[in-house]
């Protein structure tokens, strides 16, 4: 009987964490959707998805001067009526003011959002991603989460 209580205690503990911290975690997205959609250093680039595999993919952002940018996504959570901005990496642009890194690419559509410290506006900056930018080595690679390879967000 004792052993029955200490696990309920110890289940309604982490229920208790799991909660804290997935609306800790929301609480975030919001302020970097808000953030994000304030400032004029922001570049957004839209996958539209895809009928084949789902896979790594590289994308590339060009300018004619030097930049950073946060790379991140617009995450939406249509069960929770929820959306929200995920920032997951960092490029850095190259001599040749151009920043390829490879991520994960799923079937559904993406919105990319990159997050520029430049001193000129965003939208000096191109993105893309087609066949000829997939022969680019990227600077950065980020592979996919343990859920997304089971079919999840992606």
């Amino acid at each position: 009987m004792g052993i029955i209580i200490f696990l309920s205690i110890i289940c309604v503990l982490l229920l208790a964490l799991v909660h804290f911290l997935g609306r800790e975690h929301l609480r975030k997205f919001t302020y970097l959707q808000k953030f994000t959609d304030a400032s004029s250093q922001t570049r957004e680039w839209t996958y539209p998805g895809s009928t084949g595999r789902r896979g790594m993919r590289t994308i590339v952002l060009r300018a004619d001067q030097p930049f950073t940018a946060l790379v991140g996504f617009r995450l939406g959570i249509p069960l929770l009526h929820y959306s929200g901005v995920d920032y997951y990496g960092y490029v850095s642009s190259d001599a040749d003011h151009t920043a390829a890194f490879a991520t994960y690419i799923g079937r559904g559509p993406a919105t990319f959002i990159f997050l520029v410290n430049a001193d000129f506006p965003a939208e000096r900056i191109s993105i893309s991603a087609d066949d000829t930018d997939q022969q680019l080595p990227p600077q950065e690679t980020y592979p996919p989460h343990w859920y997304q390879r089971l079919g999840f967000y992606g």
